[in-house]
């Protein structure tokens, strides 16, 4: 069986090498790619191999994208320097940061970290150990962050799948309070000319006749605020609709 062997380009292998600042994000896009997006043009006779910006390469890891370029990052560099201990604390405490915080917190502080340590490796000559954490550098890019917070108590312990208010009466109860939409009759505009169950409005003596009344239904009885008449015995010039309604309407709704 042949070993494990990453599959990156020879230069990115390189500069994982010297400790150079790497874009996790290349590490996930094939080498193919990276080769057939390289354009040939000629320039006063010289031969200049100039490659298209990728736009991937600007954006932020997702933290499952991040653990898998990661370990890829690691492998390479495990490959020259048994560092797999001190990377795998490393990796553990960028998790602690992106199940702490909301957003991609994580991904600003490896960014800022690794640049750091490039820089260091460059200037200095000297090897950062990947597993201590630089505090300064913590508090400037997770001071004032928002904590995820669990949903059903509020506590920045547990998340809210873990809340052990989860499976309980009350814990159920606040999903539910959070969760309910109000549903009204009145949540869709209607005519001026019609009331919120789709009735026609009609009026006697310049006052809303009560539709329930017309059905039959109304509890009110006389504290009704609206007109309690009865259309078989009033002549019909004393019911003046607010809009013309066909004669099949106001049979249905009578």
């Amino acid at each position: 069986m042949f070993p494990h062997i990453q599959t990156v380009s020879q230069t990115q292998r390189q500069n994982i090498k010297e400790g150079k600042y790497i874009n996790l994000v290349s590490l996930l896009i094939p080498v193919i790619e990276n080769q057939s997006n390289t354009q040939q043009i000629e320039a006063d006779g010289s031969i200049l191999l100039l490659k298209p910006k990728d736009h991937r390469l600007q954006r932020d890891l997702s933290i499952h994208e991040y653990i898998e370029a990661f370990n890829i990052y690691k492998n390479i560099v495990c490959e020259f320097e048994d560092r797999r201990v001190e990377l795998d604390m490393f990796l553990q405490d960028i998790i602690e940061m992106a199940t702490k915080f909301k957003g991609n917190i994580f991904y600003e502080y490896h960014k800022a970290f690794a640049k750091k340590v490039a820089a260091i490796k460059s200037t200095k000559g000297l090897t950062v150990d990947w597993s201590i954490r630089d505090e300064k550098l913590y508090s400037s890019v997770c001071l004032g962050r928002a904590i995820s917070t669990c949903g059903v108590c509020g506590s920045s312990l547990h998340s809210t799948e873990m809340c052990y208010l989860s499976d309980t009466s009350q814990g159920k109860n606040y999903h539910s309070q959070q969760k309910r939409i109000p549903t009204t009759p009145y949540s869709k505009p209607q005519s001026v000319d019609i009331d919120p169950y789709g009735r026609p409005k009609l009026f006697h003596k310049w006052k809303e006749i009560c539709n329930y009344y017309l059905a039959g239904n109304c509890y009110r009885g006389s504290a009704c605020r609206y007109a309690h008449v009865d259309m078989n015995i009033k002549s019909s010039t004393q019911i003046k609709p607010s809009t013309i309604v066909s004669k099949t309407a106001k049979q249905a709704n009578i």
